[in-house]
This record gives C-alpha cells, sequence and structure tokens, in this order.
C-alpha cells in the first residue's frame, strides 16, 4: 500500500519509523504546515521533494497514493477525512475520530458511501496487557463475562504539553482528547457497550490548563454492570500507567490491572494470583497499522473502523452533554 502521511512532526515522529519499516507499506508523500519539519523527515526517510506538501488539497490532487495516515489535531480530521474519501483514499486517522459528534458522522458516512475503510488508531487496545487482560475475561477467570458486575478505572498523571498546546487550551481536554482511550478500552476490555454516563468535571486550583482537566464517570454497560472513572491530567504522586489502573469485579473474584501488572484475587482472599502478559510480535501502532494493511489486502472493515468507534466517542459526547446537563444522558439519545 502507497500511503501519505499528514503531519510528521509532533506525535508523527511516532508514525513515520513504523510506516517506513513496514515491509508492505511505502511511504509515497508527507504533509506537514511546517517546511523546515517536512523537509528534514522527508530527507530522513527517503521521500521525493515533489512528493512532499504543505497543502493537503494539493497533496491529494497530486500524490500517488491508495491511503492517508492522519496525524493531525482532530479538529482538521474531519475535512481531510472527506476529502480523501472523496478522491477513492483509504483513511487511517489518530484518535479522536473527530472534535464534534456531528462531524465523526460525517466522516463515517463519506467513507462508507466511497467504499473506502476509514479506521480509528486505538493503539491502546493494542497493548499486550490490555489484550492479556480481555483474553483472561473471556476465559471466565473471574466468571462469565455477562455476570460482570462492575469495572472501576483510575487515571492520574501530571501533563504539561506547553502553555501554546492545543490541549493545554482545549475545553475538557482529559475527556476529549485522552478520554477516548480509556472508554475505547472499556468497551474493548468488557465485550460490551455504554448504554448512558453521567459524568462532572473539575478544574484544581493549581491546574496548569485553561479548562477542566478532571473528569469523573459513571456508566451504565449493556451486559448490566457498572462502570466508574475518575481521571486528571493534573494529577502528579503515584501516577498511574497511562492506561489506568483498573479493577475488575465479578462472581469468582478481582481482577486487577495497574503499573504491577495483572493479577486475579479469588473472593475470600487478598492473595494476588499474577496472570502472565501474553507476549505478541508487535503492539500498539505497529498493530495498528498492520491490522489495516490486513483488512486492506483482505477487503474487509478493520476492527475500530469508523462506524464502531462511533460507539467509543459517543461516549465522550454523551459525557460532554451530561457535565452540561448535570444528569445521565443515554448514548441513544446521541444516535450511537
Amino acid at each position: 500500500m502507497r500511503v501519505m502521511q499528514v503531519g510528521v512532526g509532533g506525535m508523527g515522529n511516532a508514525w513515520t519509523p513504523i510506516l517506513s519499516a513496514h515491509t508492505e507499506i511505502e511511504i509515497a508523500g508527507m504533509v506537514d504546515v511546517n517546511p523546515e519539519v517536512l523537509a528534514e523527515k522527508a530527507e530522513q526517510y527517503g521521500v521525493l521533494p515533489e512528493n512532499c506538501f504543505t497543502n493537503f488539497d494539493e497533496a491529494l490532487a497530486k500524490a500517488d497514493c491508495e491511503a492517508v495516515v492522519l496525524v493531525t489535531p482532530p479538529a482538521f480530521h474531519a475535512p481531510q477525512a472527506i476529502a480523501a474519501a472523496k478522491a477513492g483514499k483509504h483513511v487511517l486517522t489518530e484518535k479522536p475520530l473527530s472534535d464534534t459528534l456531528e462531524d465523526a458522522k460525517a466522516m463515517v458516512d463519506a467513507c462508507e458511501q466511497a467504499d473506502v475503510m476509514l479506521m480509528v488508531s486505538q493503539n491502546y487496545r493494542r497493548s499486550p496487557e490490555a489484550m492479556t487482560l480481555r483474553s483472561a475475561l473471556m476465559n471466565d477467570v473471574i466468571g462469565p463475562m455477562n455476570e460482570l458486575g462492575h469495572v472501576s478505572v483510575e487515571f492520574f498523571k501530571a501533563v504539561n504539553f506547553g502553555a501554546d498546546n492545543f490541549r493545554t487550551l482545549m475545553q475538557y481536554p482529559l475527556l476529549l482528547d485522552m478520554g477516548i482511550h480509556h472508554v475505547d478500552l472499556l468497551r474493548y476490555v468488557t465485550g460490551a457497550d455504554v448504554v448512558s454516563v453521567y459524568a462532572r468535571s473539575f478544574l484544581p486550583s493549581w491546574s496548569w490548563y485553561k479548562h477542566d482537566p478532571g473528569l469523573s464517570m459513571t456508566f451504565e454497560m449493556s451486559n448490566g454492570a457498572i462502570g466508574n472513572y475518575i481521571g486528571s491530567w493534573c494529577s502528579g504522586g503515584q501516577e498511574t500507567p497511562w492506561g489506568g489502573s483498573w479493577r475488575l469485579q465479578g462472581p469468582k473474584g478481582a481482577m486487577l490491572w495497574n503499573e504491577q501488572g495483572i493479577a486475579f484475587a479469588e473472593n475470600g482472599t487478598d492473595e494476588l494470583q499474577p496472570i502472565p502478559t501474553l507476549e505478541y510480535p508487535v503492539n500498539g501502532i505497529a498493530l495498528v497499522v498492520d491490522e489495516f494493511i490486513r483488512a486492506y489486502k483482505n477487503g474487509r472493515q478493520p476492527q475500530t473502523n469508523g462506524r464502531d468507534n462511533l460507539k467509543s466517542i459517543g461516549i465522550q459526547f454523551a459525557a460532554l452533554e451530561s457535565i452540561r446537563r448535570n444528569a445521565p444522558v443515554a448514548l441513544a439519545e446521541l444516535g450511537v
């Protein structure tokens, strides 16, 4: 597959080495608004100057590629993905799918109408730990998955992206940027969807964010389980892993996932039984890219495709509406 990478600075630095190293991918073009960064990356990865652009529309018209990889801020995803779909290009985009639910739906509709793939990089699903936890649940370690009682997730980091970074300035940064990882993991790990969400946000006095970087959510799940989430992007001191600290409760006991790994505690005991992490040849973004290629070659929809991802990003926007109303919001109200 010949791909054009859109955004090669910042987070793009995590993508280019993986795309370049994949034996079934050729980087056929690069786009970035910073000409100096663009020239540097093009030289580093052997992309010809005539295949490098500072303007996305020009790149789309001239580049010889089958797909675009969008590593751009969320507000740009919809116009770029829709234009790519109209040009007959498959789309692999960084999360979140978009910064509004309306744009996210428009992206999905445009790609379906053009019969091209739209895949969202939910790379936290692709960690060995997340895949191990999912496997353990499917193997009834704490009991049948349909008898899962509750799930709790804690996420605490003190992350300063800089005064001018879009995350520092945006509204509800944890919810609308980072939160998609955790709510998508909730769906993946439990094999269930969120039916409704009740959310509150908060702004600590010491925060360096312009808007609320703290978030509390309660979920009603389609399998009858209850989920709880508490997180903050300006909480230092014994920080959690990026994937969060998890507790899942079933009829046989509890399963824990934190910085110490994954373990099971049987009912009636505090003794932890470690669950070995499964080994995979690749994970994270590399596994996302590999799934994109496999789906392309086999003519199927990829995992975390746009239509499915609406069920994850819909949680974010239901939470946003819940914060505004100070009341629970059903995802069905939002059409997802």
